[in-house]
């Protein structure tokens, strides 16, 4: 799962959305992204699949690991 992260972490900061906005876009509660950004929480799949979702983004294609 932290390849998938690290893939979407990079996609977010790459694309220039905050915590914030993500939070807004996603519905994801901003402590919980903030805690799963941080390291001190691990996402459901269903949050990972709400993020992939915001950013336009395939959980099975795109952000399958190299």
């Amino acid at each position: 799962m932290s390849r998938i992260m690290d893939e979407l972490k990079r996609r977010v900061d790459s694309q220039g959305i905050t915590v914030y906005r993500l939070s807004q876009m996603t519905g994801i509660n901003k402590v919980t992204l903030y805690r799963i950004w941080n390291g001190k929480a691990d996402p459901r799949i269903s949050t990972v699949e709400k993020i992939a979702a915001a950013l336009r983004l395939g959980v099975k294609k795109e952000l399958k690991p190299k």
